[in-house]
């Protein structure tokens, strides 16, 4: 039985693959994939057994999908098969390129679908592009336009004033702020004739960032109303940077359009020689919590007396959010930028940003659920300090320990839980590795969802097949480790779910940004993220979800005390969750004020963090100092959730007391709302 539909062009190629190798040759072809599968096989049934031949042909589609043939040994064992047992010769092009005539001709030999000849890669553009204006335009939000007023004075400002780090929320069009806003001070140079001619650099750390800045650069000089210079694009990154012809570039710049921006990766610009060019007068750093990089500071003290630097960033620091100080970045990052523009206007704290923000819609609701997993995350102590590389090797280990059979089971199980209880979901999932989203995806496809996995390897065109395919809901759930952080827009993600550990917040909430744009930007009004709770044997670390619901779901009232010490999470009405710390008897517990009226609430209970807990209600009577009711409700690993309706009758007061085996563990109290069909 094939994990694929048969009106599926992979479920052809499986049957094919079938027909010409076997499970022994597949087996070592899928390699890694195959002993895990076996492994997850094993703690799913109990059955320890090879894999079948159509698993593994299943196997090997999943996790190559249509850059199968892009692997020289898959296209010799095909070849040679085919010779073997077809008696016919088949020419193996000894290089693959996707989507060339030679693989079309090489797939259809074969007998295979076209689709496993790839798809070829989108014609480059030329490095260098006039644009003209202009088109429909569609204008800034007033908050927008605020920070684009901030921005433009500092741009204006004599150095070292002409430094400055815009932060706005991920999906909420930082980058198109910043755009607008040096498309109208280039005007403003060229119109007040302070210069000829004007020259920008936009360094992006990856080349999907990159083509997102061109794209934006495109439209805004196509489409504002006020343009009326032509823009000179210069792509700067990769190969592009070998195929620019410099003398072309500056005679354009004169003759043609006397605005130039050059957008680049740091690692193509760094050391580049504009000698002969105007200085550049503004340098734009994306994603720039990096900035901090030796790269990137090589680039502003070389630059920085000459232009202006402007940092853009979603998340302004380099590790962790301090709730006590929201305008805070780290040291480095204040030295290097010196100001951080915000809109006053949203509010002077980053949660109150963010709620306006969601009241207008430009953002999307999280509604966020920790699924325990009971397993015991076998990592040294935490880092107990900021540096960088003791945190990229404290999240390796995390991820390694949790690359496992038993954990991945849990999430298995809580996605099949999403799927049947929403099917118009549309899941991204971040796994702790590469094998890990390829396992995920098979076992999603082998319960009848529609799933694949993208990674680093993965050629940028089938990338691109499967992100439009997820898009036009052809997908359910796309996943991968760690490759759609950045770069990716799909704006109609309704869930992300995290298995892969982070005590990064900054990586955290890149990853679930993916989701969180509103409506008003064509995404959802709420976007709900599941995150994975484990234990440790050593000391347990901050987690980057934990840092992120400190911002985007504040909670009132919070302890000075460890965190361990609470017990009880209440969230009644539509305001913030309130936190209730465990008394010396170790029980947590909250009371209401008496209610004028008899109340009836619809509530979720969840125990999160611990094998057993239990909630008691007791509606009390202050007056006759007797209680009406009491309930009490048993929880545990096996039924960790439960919904029920909180009945308080007129004059009584509601008391809550929740107790947990584990001291790090809680029970969360919520409303429910039906129309939501979950938490909120």
């Amino acid at each position: 039985m094939s994990c694929f539909r048969p009106e599926e062009w992979q479920y052809r190629a499986s049957e094919r693959l079938q027909a010409l190798l076997s499970a022994s040759r597949l087996r070592k072809l899928a390699g890694s994939f195959e002993r895990a599968l076996r492994a997850d096989r094993r703690a799913e049934t109990g059955q320890d057994r090879p894999s079948h031949l159509s698993e593994l042909a299943d196997a090997l589609l999943v996790a190559r999908d249509a850059d199968l043939f892009a692997d020289a040994e898959i296209r010799a064992a095909v070849t040679a098969a085919i010779q073997r047992k077809e008696g016919r010769r088949v020419e193996n092009p000894a290089r693959w390129v996707a989507g060339a005539s030679a693989a079309h001709r090489f797939v259809h030999a074969c007998g295979f679908p076209p689709e496993l000849a790839g798809t070829r890669a989108r014609s480059r553009p030329d490095p260098l592009q006039t644009v003209l204006p202009p088109a429909a335009y569609r204008r800034l939000k007033p908050f927008q336009q605020e920070v684009r007023d901030q921005l433009l004075e500092r741009l204006d400002a004599p150095a070292p004033d002409n430094r400055a780090m815009v932060s706005l929320p991920t999906g909420s069009g930082k980058t198109r702020v910043a755009v607008e806003s040096l498309h109208y001070w280039a005007h403003k140079l060229l119109d007040e004739g302070e210069q000829g001619r004007v020259v920008l650099v936009w360094l992006a750390h990856t080349e999907e960032l990159c083509e997102q800045a061109v794209a934006s650069f495109e439209d805004v000089w196509r489409s504002h109303p006020a343009g009326n210079q032509p823009l000179l694009l210069a792509r700067f990154w990769g190969s592009y940077r070998q195929g620019i012809d410099r003398q072309e570039m500056r005679d354009r710049l004169e003759s043609e359009a006397p605005v130039l921006v050059l957008v680049s990766t740091p690692q193509s610009f760094v050391g580049e020689s504009l000698e002969g060019w105007p200085s550049p007068a503004a340098i734009v750093i994306d994603e720039a919590h990096r900035a901090a990089a030796p790269t990137y500071r090589s680039i502003i003290e070389h630059y920085g007396e000459q232009a202006a630097i402007i940092g853009l960033t979603a998340t302004p620091y380099r590790r962790e959010f301090d709730r006590r100080n929201p305008e805070a970045g780290t040291e480095e990052l204040h030295d290097l930028f010196r100001c951080l523009i915000v809109a006053d206007s949203l509010g002077d704290e980053a949660g109150e940003r963010l709620k306006r923000l969601q009241d207008m819609g430009v953002l999307s609701v999280p509604i966020s659920r920790t699924v325990s997993t009971g397993i015991t995350l076998k990592v040294g102590e935490p880092p107990p300090g900021e540096g960088l590389q003791q945190q990229f090797n404290f999240d390796q280990e995390l991820q390694q320990q949790a690359d496992q059979t038993r954990r991945r089971r849990i999430v298995l199980e809580e996605l099949l839980r999403i799927l049947e209880e929403e099917p118009m979901a549309r899941v991204l999932y971040f796994g702790p590795s590469v094998l890990d989203a390829e396992l995920v995806a098979f076992m999603l496809r082998f319960k009848g969802k529609r799933a694949a996995a993208v990674s680093g390897a993965t050629r940028a065109a089938t990338r691109r097949a499967m992100i439009a395919d997820f898009k036009a809901g052809r997908l359910d759930v796309l996943c991968n480790c760690e490759v759609l952080t950045t770069g990716f827009d799909a704006p109609t993600v309704s869930h992300v779910v995290m298995a892969r550990p982070t005590i990064s917040q900054v990586l955290y909430e890149q990853m679930v940004g993916r989701g969180l744009r509103g409506p008003e930007f064509g995404g959802t009004a709420y976007c709900h993220i599941v995150d994975f709770e484990d234990r440790y044997r050593e000391r347990r670390p901050i987690l980057g979800y934990e840092q992120f619901r400190h911002v985007w779901i504040p909670l009132e009232d919070e302890p000075e005390h460890a965190q361990a010490s609470v017990g009880l999470l209440v969230q009644l009405g539509s305001g913030d969750v309130k936190r209730y710390a465990r008394n010396e008897q170790k029980v947590a517990a909250c009371r209401s004020r008496p209610v004028s009226r008899g109340l009836e609430v619809p509530v979720v209970v969840s125990l999160e963090g611990s094998e057993k807990g239990a909630l008691q209600f007791i509606a009390w009577n202050p007056e006759k100092q007797e209680s009406k009711y009491r309930r009490r409700y048993e929880l545990s690993r096996e039924r960790p959730m439960l919904r029920t309706r909180l009945e308080v009758p007129e004059g009584c007061e509601l008391v809550l007391q929740a107790t947990t085996a584990d001291p790090r563990g809680h029970i969360e109290v919520r409303r429910y709302d039906p129309r939501l069909g979950d938490q909120i």
